[in-house]
Protein backbone atom coordinates (compact mmCIF):
# COMPACT_ATOMS: atom_id res chain seq x y z
CA UNK A 1 0.00 0.00 0.00
CA UNK A 2 1.24 3.20 -1.31
CA UNK A 3 3.07 5.07 1.85
CA UNK A 4 3.14 2.17 4.16
CA UNK A 5 6.94 1.03 5.45
CA UNK A 6 7.82 -2.29 5.52
CA UNK A 7 9.20 -3.97 8.56
CA UNK A 8 12.60 -3.74 7.08
CA UNK A 9 12.56 -0.21 6.72
CA UNK A 10 12.19 0.48 10.61
CA UNK A 11 15.93 0.38 11.32
CA UNK A 12 17.28 2.62 8.29
CA UNK A 13 14.30 5.19 9.66
CA UNK A 14 14.22 4.94 13.06
CA UNK A 15 18.29 5.39 13.13
CA UNK A 16 18.40 8.92 12.34
CA UNK A 17 16.02 9.81 15.22
CA UNK A 18 18.19 11.58 18.29
CA UNK A 19 19.07 9.33 21.08
CA UNK A 20 18.50 12.14 23.88
CA UNK A 21 16.09 11.11 27.27
CA UNK A 22 13.79 13.71 28.00
CA UNK A 23 14.93 15.91 31.14
CA UNK A 24 14.38 13.84 34.45
CA UNK A 25 13.43 10.66 33.38
CA UNK A 26 15.94 8.52 35.39
CA UNK A 27 15.47 5.63 37.65
CA UNK A 28 17.52 5.36 40.48
CA UNK A 29 17.73 1.51 41.34
CA UNK A 30 18.92 0.98 45.63
CA UNK A 31 22.85 1.81 46.18
CA UNK A 32 23.25 2.39 41.90
CA UNK A 33 23.73 5.39 39.97
CA UNK A 34 20.97 6.71 38.37
CA UNK A 35 20.68 4.88 34.70
CA UNK A 36 18.78 6.02 31.88
CA UNK A 37 15.49 4.92 30.54
CA UNK A 38 17.25 5.05 27.22
CA UNK A 39 20.18 2.94 27.29
CA UNK A 40 22.63 1.23 23.59
CA UNK A 41 20.66 -2.01 24.67
CA UNK A 42 17.35 -0.58 24.29
CA UNK A 43 17.64 0.94 21.35
CA UNK A 44 15.21 -0.78 19.28
CA UNK A 45 12.53 -1.34 21.66
CA UNK A 46 12.73 2.45 21.80
CA UNK A 47 12.64 3.43 18.32
CA UNK A 48 9.61 1.61 17.73
CA UNK A 49 8.38 3.26 21.24
CA UNK A 50 9.50 6.63 19.87
CA UNK A 51 8.19 5.80 16.36
CA UNK A 52 4.67 4.58 18.13
CA UNK A 53 4.36 8.22 20.13
CA UNK A 54 5.05 6.61 23.46
CA UNK A 55 8.44 8.75 24.33
CA UNK A 56 8.89 10.29 27.45
CA UNK A 57 8.12 9.68 31.26
CA UNK A 58 4.74 8.07 30.15
CA UNK A 59 6.61 4.83 29.99
CA UNK A 60 5.46 2.62 32.50
CA UNK A 61 8.10 1.66 35.10
CA UNK A 62 10.07 -1.48 34.92
CA UNK A 63 8.30 -3.62 37.56
CA UNK A 64 9.21 -4.31 40.65
CA UNK A 65 11.44 -6.98 41.78
CA UNK A 66 9.68 -9.53 44.32
CA UNK A 67 10.01 -8.57 47.78
CA UNK A 68 12.08 -11.32 49.63
CA UNK A 69 11.30 -9.23 53.18
CA UNK A 70 9.06 -11.52 55.05
CA UNK A 71 6.13 -10.04 56.17
CA UNK A 72 4.38 -10.09 59.34
CA UNK A 73 1.35 -8.62 61.26
CA UNK A 74 1.33 -6.40 63.98
CA UNK A 75 -0.21 -8.84 67.13
CA UNK A 76 -3.85 -7.98 68.65
CA UNK A 77 -1.96 -5.88 71.52
CA UNK A 78 -1.07 -3.47 69.20
CA UNK A 79 1.73 -0.81 69.08
CA UNK A 80 3.76 1.49 71.66
CA UNK A 81 2.01 5.26 70.56
CA UNK A 82 3.38 6.31 67.20
CA UNK A 83 2.98 9.59 65.30
CA UNK A 84 3.36 10.35 61.64
CA UNK A 85 5.36 13.54 61.22
CA UNK A 86 5.79 14.50 57.80
CA UNK A 87 6.73 13.34 53.89
CA UNK A 88 9.44 15.14 52.37
CA UNK A 89 9.47 15.17 48.89
CA UNK A 90 12.72 15.29 47.21
CA UNK A 91 11.90 15.94 43.57
CA UNK A 92 12.76 19.05 42.03
CA UNK A 93 10.35 21.92 41.43
CA UNK A 94 9.62 21.40 37.41
CA UNK A 95 10.69 18.11 36.82
CA UNK A 96 8.96 15.99 34.66
CA UNK A 97 7.42 12.99 36.70
CA UNK A 98 4.42 11.98 33.85
CA UNK A 99 2.60 12.51 31.22
CA UNK A 100 -1.50 12.96 30.58
CA UNK A 101 -2.56 11.56 27.82
CA UNK A 102 -6.34 12.40 25.81
CA UNK A 103 -6.45 10.77 22.30
CA UNK A 104 -6.50 7.61 21.21
CA UNK A 105 -2.74 5.71 20.65
CA UNK A 106 -1.90 8.14 23.07
CA UNK A 107 -0.60 10.61 21.01
CA UNK A 108 0.27 14.36 21.62
CA UNK A 109 0.34 13.46 25.30
CA UNK A 110 0.98 16.46 28.34
CA UNK A 111 3.98 16.83 29.76
CA UNK A 112 3.16 17.06 33.64
CA UNK A 113 5.85 18.57 35.66
CA UNK A 114 6.31 18.57 39.79
CA UNK A 115 4.98 22.08 41.67
CA UNK A 116 3.81 23.27 37.88
CA UNK A 117 1.07 21.23 36.93
CA UNK A 118 1.48 18.26 39.07
CA UNK A 119 1.28 18.68 42.69
CA UNK A 120 0.18 17.16 46.75
CA UNK A 121 0.12 18.50 49.73
CA UNK A 122 2.15 17.29 52.73
CA UNK A 123 -0.96 16.83 54.95
CA UNK A 124 -2.66 14.34 52.04
CA UNK A 125 0.41 12.37 52.40
CA UNK A 126 -0.07 12.55 56.54
CA UNK A 127 -3.55 11.66 56.36
CA UNK A 128 -2.84 8.72 54.07
CA UNK A 129 -0.30 7.75 56.24
CA UNK A 130 -2.40 7.71 59.63
CA UNK A 131 -5.56 5.74 57.68
CA UNK A 132 -2.57 3.35 56.89
CA UNK A 133 -1.16 2.81 60.16
CA UNK A 134 -4.99 2.49 61.69
CA UNK A 135 -5.64 -0.03 59.22
CA UNK A 136 -3.28 -2.34 59.78
CA UNK A 137 -3.84 -1.68 64.05
CA UNK A 138 -1.49 0.99 65.08
CA UNK A 139 -1.73 3.52 68.32
CA UNK A 140 -1.71 6.35 65.93
CA UNK A 141 -1.08 9.92 68.07
CA UNK A 142 -1.96 13.01 65.99
CA UNK A 143 -4.59 12.29 64.08
CA UNK A 144 -6.74 14.77 66.48
CA UNK A 145 -5.84 17.32 68.91
CA UNK A 146 -7.09 18.08 71.83
CA UNK A 147 -8.86 21.09 72.84
CA UNK A 148 -6.94 22.24 75.83
CA UNK A 149 -3.78 20.81 76.08
CA UNK A 150 -2.10 17.52 75.27
CA UNK A 151 -2.25 14.84 77.95
CA UNK A 152 0.64 12.99 78.58
CA UNK A 153 -0.70 10.28 77.41
CA UNK A 154 -1.43 11.07 73.97
CA UNK A 155 2.79 11.81 73.33
CA UNK A 156 4.20 9.12 71.15
CA UNK A 157 7.03 6.88 72.15
CA UNK A 158 7.46 6.87 68.08
CA UNK A 159 8.02 9.30 65.03
CA UNK A 160 7.35 7.85 61.76
CA UNK A 161 8.65 9.86 58.49
CA UNK A 162 9.41 9.30 55.10
CA UNK A 163 11.28 11.16 52.19
CA UNK A 164 9.80 10.27 48.61
CA UNK A 165 12.72 9.96 46.36
CA UNK A 166 11.03 8.90 43.26
CA UNK A 167 7.43 10.23 41.94
CA UNK A 168 6.02 9.13 38.37
CA UNK A 169 2.01 9.29 37.46
CA UNK A 170 0.84 9.28 34.19
CA UNK A 171 -2.88 9.65 33.26
CA UNK A 172 -4.95 8.01 30.38
CA UNK A 173 -8.39 10.07 29.38
CA UNK A 174 -11.29 7.92 28.25
CA UNK A 175 -9.91 7.69 24.60
CA UNK A 176 -6.73 7.06 25.89
CA UNK A 177 -8.13 4.04 27.93
CA UNK A 178 -9.41 6.15 30.97
CA UNK A 179 -6.97 5.19 33.63
CA UNK A 180 -3.62 6.11 36.05
CA UNK A 181 -0.79 4.68 36.92
CA UNK A 182 1.59 5.96 39.65
CA UNK A 183 5.05 4.47 40.83
CA UNK A 184 6.70 5.73 44.53
CA UNK A 185 9.62 5.26 46.53
CA UNK A 186 9.85 6.34 49.84
CA UNK A 187 13.05 6.13 52.39
CA UNK A 188 11.57 5.76 55.86
CA UNK A 189 12.85 6.83 59.43
CA UNK A 190 11.71 5.70 62.93
CA UNK A 191 12.52 7.87 65.68
CA UNK A 192 12.85 6.54 68.87
CA UNK A 193 11.97 9.32 72.04
CA UNK A 194 12.94 7.36 74.80
CA UNK A 195 16.53 7.17 73.31
CA UNK A 196 16.18 10.14 71.69
CA UNK A 197 17.69 8.88 68.10
CA UNK A 198 16.73 7.05 64.27
CA UNK A 199 16.32 3.48 65.16
CA UNK A 200 15.33 2.55 61.99
CA UNK A 201 15.39 3.22 58.61
CA UNK A 202 14.10 1.20 55.10
CA UNK A 203 13.10 2.04 51.79
CA UNK A 204 9.90 0.81 49.91
CA UNK A 205 8.01 1.37 46.65
CA UNK A 206 5.00 0.43 44.63
CA UNK A 207 3.42 0.94 41.21
CA UNK A 208 -0.10 1.02 41.00
CA UNK A 209 -2.56 1.25 38.23
CA UNK A 210 -6.20 2.57 38.78
CA UNK A 211 -9.24 2.45 36.25
CA UNK A 212 -11.63 4.76 35.33
CA UNK A 213 -9.84 7.67 37.06
CA UNK A 214 -7.51 10.35 36.02
CA UNK A 215 -6.89 11.90 39.26
CA UNK A 216 -3.52 11.84 41.91
CA UNK A 217 -5.48 9.92 44.10
CA UNK A 218 -3.27 6.57 42.36
CA UNK A 219 -0.11 8.66 43.83
CA UNK A 220 -1.64 8.21 47.34
CA UNK A 221 -2.79 5.16 46.73
CA UNK A 222 0.62 4.10 45.57
CA UNK A 223 2.09 5.94 48.39
CA UNK A 224 0.26 3.49 50.89
CA UNK A 225 0.99 0.41 49.19
CA UNK A 226 4.31 1.47 50.03
CA UNK A 227 3.57 2.22 53.42
CA UNK A 228 1.93 -0.90 53.88
CA UNK A 229 5.12 -2.85 52.80
CA UNK A 230 7.11 -1.04 55.83
CA UNK A 231 4.52 -1.85 58.34
CA UNK A 232 4.75 -5.66 57.45
CA UNK A 233 8.08 -6.13 57.89
CA UNK A 234 8.75 -8.28 60.86
CA UNK A 235 12.01 -5.85 62.12
CA UNK A 236 9.91 -2.56 62.11
CA UNK A 237 6.53 -4.30 64.16
CA UNK A 238 9.29 -6.07 66.26
CA UNK A 239 10.46 -2.37 67.30
CA UNK A 240 7.05 -0.79 67.58
CA UNK A 241 5.13 -3.74 68.61
CA UNK A 242 3.16 -3.09 72.39
CA UNK A 243 4.42 -5.87 75.09
CA UNK A 244 1.61 -7.36 76.60
CA UNK A 245 1.32 -6.56 80.32
CA UNK A 246 -0.38 -8.87 82.92
CA UNK A 247 -3.64 -7.48 84.37
CA UNK A 248 -5.59 -8.79 86.94
CA UNK A 249 -9.83 -8.50 87.42
CA UNK A 250 -10.55 -5.19 89.18
CA UNK A 251 -11.42 -5.52 92.74
CA UNK A 252 -15.70 -5.60 93.62
CA UNK A 253 -14.36 -3.22 96.27
CA UNK A 254 -12.89 -0.55 93.60
CA UNK A 255 -16.31 0.53 91.83
CA UNK A 256 -17.64 3.20 93.10
CA UNK A 257 -21.54 2.94 93.46
CA UNK A 258 -23.43 6.08 92.35
CA UNK A 259 -27.11 6.48 92.69
CA UNK A 260 -28.92 6.79 89.33
CA UNK A 261 -30.80 10.00 88.40
CA UNK A 262 -34.03 9.80 88.51
CA UNK A 263 -35.17 13.62 88.08
CA UNK A 264 -35.76 13.07 84.52
CA UNK A 265 -39.38 12.84 83.61
CA UNK A 266 -41.03 14.29 80.01
CA UNK A 267 -38.61 15.63 78.61
CA UNK A 268 -37.64 16.86 74.96
CA UNK A 269 -35.08 18.70 73.38
CA UNK A 270 -34.71 21.70 72.20
CA UNK A 271 -37.99 22.38 73.36
CA UNK A 272 -36.99 21.77 77.42
CA UNK A 273 -33.58 22.65 77.03
CA UNK A 274 -33.68 25.24 79.98
CA UNK A 275 -34.25 22.08 82.23
CA UNK A 276 -31.22 20.68 80.92
CA UNK A 277 -29.01 23.76 81.26
CA UNK A 278 -30.08 23.07 85.21
CA UNK A 279 -27.67 19.85 85.26
CA UNK A 280 -24.81 21.96 83.91
CA UNK A 281 -21.88 23.31 85.21
CA UNK A 282 -18.70 25.02 84.52
CA UNK A 283 -15.41 23.69 85.58
CA UNK A 284 -12.85 25.75 86.94
CA UNK A 285 -9.62 24.42 87.99
CA UNK A 286 -6.08 25.92 88.30
CA UNK A 287 -5.28 26.87 84.80
CA UNK A 288 -7.99 25.78 83.32
CA UNK A 289 -11.74 25.99 82.70
CA UNK A 290 -14.23 23.44 81.30
CA UNK A 291 -17.59 22.29 81.37
CA UNK A 292 -18.92 19.13 83.33
CA UNK A 293 -22.99 17.60 83.75
CA UNK A 294 -24.19 16.09 86.99
CA UNK A 295 -25.67 12.40 86.34
CA UNK A 296 -27.06 11.78 89.77
CA UNK A 297 -28.78 13.87 92.27
CA UNK A 298 -26.19 13.14 94.81
CA UNK A 299 -24.16 15.43 93.25
CA UNK A 300 -21.98 13.23 90.64
CA UNK A 301 -20.50 15.35 87.68
CA UNK A 302 -18.64 14.02 84.66
CA UNK A 303 -16.15 16.12 83.11
CA UNK A 304 -13.22 15.80 80.67
CA UNK A 305 -10.27 14.39 82.44
CA UNK A 306 -7.38 16.97 80.79
CA UNK A 307 -10.03 19.92 82.86
CA UNK A 308 -8.75 18.34 86.28
CA UNK A 309 -5.59 16.99 85.42
CA UNK A 310 -3.19 17.68 88.16
CA UNK A 311 -5.74 18.83 90.95
CA UNK A 312 -7.66 17.15 93.56
CA UNK A 313 -10.31 19.88 93.87
CA UNK A 314 -12.47 22.37 91.57
CA UNK A 315 -14.90 24.97 91.97
CA UNK A 316 -18.39 24.47 90.32
CA UNK A 317 -20.58 27.48 89.08
CA UNK A 318 -24.54 26.26 88.38
CA UNK A 319 -26.64 27.91 85.99
CA UNK A 320 -27.92 30.26 89.18
CA UNK A 321 -24.46 31.74 89.60
CA UNK A 322 -24.00 29.53 92.68
CA UNK A 323 -20.13 28.40 93.05
CA UNK A 324 -19.58 25.28 94.49
CA UNK A 325 -16.53 23.26 95.57
CA UNK A 326 -16.18 19.83 94.46
CA UNK A 327 -13.73 16.48 94.84
CA UNK A 328 -12.33 14.76 91.91
CA UNK A 329 -12.85 10.94 93.04
CA UNK A 330 -11.67 9.71 89.77
CA UNK A 331 -9.63 10.36 86.31
CA UNK A 332 -8.87 8.26 83.18
CA UNK A 333 -6.52 10.37 81.16
CA UNK A 334 -6.28 7.78 78.61
CA UNK A 335 -9.92 8.14 77.65
CA UNK A 336 -10.16 11.81 78.99
CA UNK A 337 -12.78 11.39 81.16
CA UNK A 338 -13.42 12.04 85.06
CA UNK A 339 -15.58 11.66 88.20
CA UNK A 340 -16.19 15.01 90.62
CA UNK A 341 -18.27 14.83 93.66
CA UNK A 342 -20.02 17.82 95.11
CA UNK A 343 -21.05 18.02 98.95
CA UNK A 344 -24.97 17.41 99.31
CA UNK A 345 -27.77 15.85 97.19
CA UNK A 346 -31.00 17.08 95.49
CA UNK A 347 -29.00 18.63 92.68
CA UNK A 348 -31.04 18.59 88.91
CA UNK A 349 -28.93 15.62 86.99
CA UNK A 350 -29.64 14.24 83.29
CA UNK A 351 -29.67 10.92 82.92
CA UNK A 352 -26.84 8.37 80.67
CA UNK A 353 -27.84 6.43 77.85
CA UNK A 354 -25.80 2.91 78.10
CA UNK A 355 -27.85 0.84 76.67
CA UNK A 356 -27.29 1.64 72.83
CA UNK A 357 -24.71 3.11 71.02
CA UNK A 358 -25.96 6.13 69.10
CA UNK A 359 -27.09 6.10 65.43
CA UNK A 360 -25.30 7.56 62.33
CA UNK A 361 -27.26 11.27 61.58
CA UNK A 362 -28.95 10.69 65.21
CA UNK A 363 -29.96 14.58 66.25
CA UNK A 364 -27.63 15.31 68.84
CA UNK A 365 -27.10 18.59 71.35
CA UNK A 366 -23.68 19.86 73.11
CA UNK A 367 -23.54 22.45 76.13
CA UNK A 368 -20.39 23.88 77.10
CA UNK A 369 -18.95 27.20 77.82
CA UNK A 370 -16.97 27.95 74.51
CA UNK A 371 -13.78 29.97 74.79
CA UNK A 372 -14.25 30.15 78.40
CA UNK A 373 -16.62 32.68 78.58
CA UNK A 374 -20.02 31.90 77.22
CA UNK A 375 -21.47 29.91 79.63
CA UNK A 376 -24.44 27.62 79.12
CA UNK A 377 -24.14 28.15 75.20
CA UNK A 378 -26.19 25.21 73.26
CA UNK A 379 -25.41 23.96 69.20
CA UNK A 380 -27.17 21.40 67.29
CA UNK A 381 -25.46 18.74 65.34
CA UNK A 382 -25.57 15.22 64.47
CA UNK A 383 -23.66 11.68 65.42
CA UNK A 384 -21.33 11.73 62.14
CA UNK A 385 -20.09 8.54 62.83
CA UNK A 386 -18.46 6.26 65.56
CA UNK A 387 -14.76 5.72 65.12
CA UNK A 388 -12.04 3.84 66.47
CA UNK A 389 -8.94 5.67 67.08
CA UNK A 390 -6.09 5.27 68.86
CA UNK A 391 -7.28 2.58 70.11
CA UNK A 392 -10.42 3.97 71.77
CA UNK A 393 -14.06 4.14 70.43
CA UNK A 394 -15.03 7.90 69.73
CA UNK A 395 -18.34 9.72 69.26
CA UNK A 396 -17.63 12.14 65.66
CA UNK A 397 -20.18 14.97 65.89
CA UNK A 398 -20.62 18.10 63.88
CA UNK A 399 -21.96 20.03 66.72
CA UNK A 400 -20.43 23.35 67.19
CA UNK A 401 -17.61 22.70 70.11
CA UNK A 402 -14.43 24.95 71.52
CA UNK A 403 -12.00 25.44 73.78
CA UNK A 404 -14.43 25.72 77.01
CA UNK A 405 -16.59 22.62 75.69
CA UNK A 406 -14.36 20.29 77.21
CA UNK A 407 -16.17 17.83 79.35
CA UNK A 408 -19.95 18.87 78.22
CA UNK A 409 -22.31 16.48 77.72
CA UNK A 410 -23.95 15.49 74.05
CA UNK A 411 -27.60 14.72 74.41
CA UNK A 412 -29.99 13.08 72.39
CA UNK A 413 -32.90 14.31 71.83
CA UNK A 414 -34.56 12.69 74.92
CA UNK A 415 -32.03 14.92 77.24
CA UNK A 416 -30.16 11.41 78.20
CA UNK A 417 -25.89 12.14 77.71
CA UNK A 418 -24.56 9.76 75.40
CA UNK A 419 -21.22 11.12 75.45
CA UNK A 420 -19.10 13.56 77.28
CA UNK A 421 -17.02 15.56 74.38
CA UNK A 422 -13.62 15.35 74.52
CA UNK A 423 -11.66 17.30 71.54
CA UNK A 424 -11.55 18.23 68.07
CA UNK A 425 -9.57 18.87 64.46
CA UNK A 426 -8.28 22.52 64.42
CA UNK A 427 -9.99 24.64 61.93
CA UNK A 428 -6.38 26.62 61.73
CA UNK A 429 -5.59 23.29 59.68
CA UNK A 430 -8.35 22.92 57.50
CA UNK A 431 -11.08 21.13 59.57
CA UNK A 432 -14.32 22.42 60.62
CA UNK A 433 -17.08 20.07 62.10
CA UNK A 434 -15.10 17.61 63.13
CA UNK A 435 -15.05 17.35 67.10
CA UNK A 436 -15.28 14.11 69.52
CA UNK A 437 -16.40 12.43 72.61
CA UNK A 438 -16.00 9.77 74.47
CA UNK A 439 -19.25 7.40 75.21
CA UNK A 440 -21.70 7.49 78.64
CA UNK A 441 -21.00 3.69 78.84
CA UNK A 442 -16.89 3.56 78.29
CA UNK A 443 -16.57 6.94 80.73
CA UNK A 444 -18.35 4.53 83.29
CA UNK A 445 -16.46 1.61 82.55
CA UNK A 446 -13.09 3.47 82.47
CA UNK A 447 -14.20 5.27 85.65
CA UNK A 448 -15.73 1.94 87.51
CA UNK A 449 -18.92 3.50 88.38
CA UNK A 450 -21.62 0.95 89.12
CA UNK A 451 -25.31 1.98 88.66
Amino acid sequence: MKGTLAPRQFPKLLQNLPLVAPPNCTRRRPGAEAVPLYDSKMRKSLFALAFLGMVGCALAPAPSPKSTVERFALGPQGSEPISFTKVIVRIPAGSQVGTEFTKKGRKGGTPLYWKTNLSLRDEEFRLSAIDELQRYGYTVVGAEELLFERSLAYEPRFLLGGVITELMHNRYGPEAGYYATAHVAVEWQLYDQNLRKIIFKARTQADLRRQKDQSTAAVLLAFSKALESLLTQREFVSLVAKTPKPTSPAKKDSYLSVPRCTSLRVFSLPDHVEKALDAIVVVKAAGSLGTGVIISGEGFVLTAAHVVKGVKAVRLQLKSGLLLDAEVLRSDEEWDVALVKISGSGFSCLPLRTDRDPMVGEDVFAIGTPAGVLDFSVSKGVVSAVRELGGRRLIQTDASVNAGNSGGPLLDRTGHVIAIVSWKLRPERGYEGIAFAVPAQEAIKRLHIAF
